[in-house]
């Protein structure tokens, strides 16, 4: 008889810093990844970037909106290290890093093995 699905470990990571952390079925931690991370802080032209693209895409009806909701919105000071959390049946893990909004290219990911050790970068 295979693993159970509750019997399973589940991941969990802030996206503030380039860690995760992996805990066990009743919720105490069991394991940490981390890795080296890039600059994360924001800049204003990549922000400003964005927020063209946005207004590009909003109906003239809309705009007036997109502008309210852009003064509003809060701007963080840095960039979220990660996107995703992708677990594997070897419990494994895959992060998709985070794409700034003015990234080209496909996305990147790193694999770690279940010992925690980041064994692949990909592209």
């Amino acid at each position: 008889m295979g693993p159970c699905w509750y019997s399973r470990s589940f991941w969990v990571g802030t996206g503030l810093a380039p860690e995760v952390r992996r805990f066990d079925p009743q919720g105490a931690p069991i394991q940490i990844v981390r890795w080296a991370d890039e600059d994360r802080s924001d800049h204003q032209e990549e922000i400003d970037h964005y927020w063209a693209e946005e207004f590009a895409q909003t109906p003239e009806e809309r705009r007036g909106q997109t502008e309210e909701l852009r003064r509003s919105m809060p701007v963080s000071e840095s960039f979220p290290v990660f996107e995703l959390l992708q677990s594997t049946r070897e419990n494994g893990l895959w992060i998709q890093i985070y794409r700034r909004p003015q990234d080209l290219g496909p996305d990147r990911w790193l694999v770690a093995e279940e010992s925690g050790e980041i064994v692949a970068k990909i592209e």
